[in-house]
């Protein structure tokens, strides 16, 4: 067995993991169907049950209890990595890899408002561009 194996079958008998392992399970039969896998916001409101409810369960003097209670839950298959869950182990291709370009666009027309305008030159015999009431001589 390599160190990294020796070093996760030592965690393995640590009692504080025990512990959370336990509170998991006690805390996902009361709130998770059966057979439901945990998503990320699962995990969240659990380690939020353990900071409000049981903080003794919390490790302490390992660093970051969320990075010590996540580690755990994943060895223990209590939930999913959530980056390998969303299939990003494939590199994934970049279309724009240059620099941003902002491209100045017309302003956009108002269609139903034009239509309006046309049809009240229509009826005043009125010809389209011109702001005084010039009539149309083309009648």
């Amino acid at each position: 067995m390599g160190r990294r194996g020796r070093q996760l079958a030592e965690k393995h008998d640590d009692p504080a993991r025990q512990a959370v392992i336990s509170e998991w399970d006690r805390w996902a039969s009361r709130r998770l169907p059966t057979g439901y896998k945990a998503t990320s916001e699962d995990e969240m409101r659990f380690f939020g049950h353990m900071q409000k409810d049981c903080p003794h369960l919390l490790p302490d003097g390992m660093g970051d209890p969320w990075q010590a209670v996540h580690g755990w839950l994943l060895l223990e298959r209590r939930v999913r990595d959530q980056v390998g869950a969303t299939g990003t182990t494939r590199r994934r291709r970049q279309y724009f890899t240059g620099p941003l370009v902002i491209i100045p666009s017309l302003p956009m027309r108002d269609v139903k408002a034009d239509a309006r305008v046309d049809s009240v030159h229509r009826l005043l015999g009125l010809r389209r561009g011109t702001d005084a009431a010039v009539p149309d001589a083309t009648n």
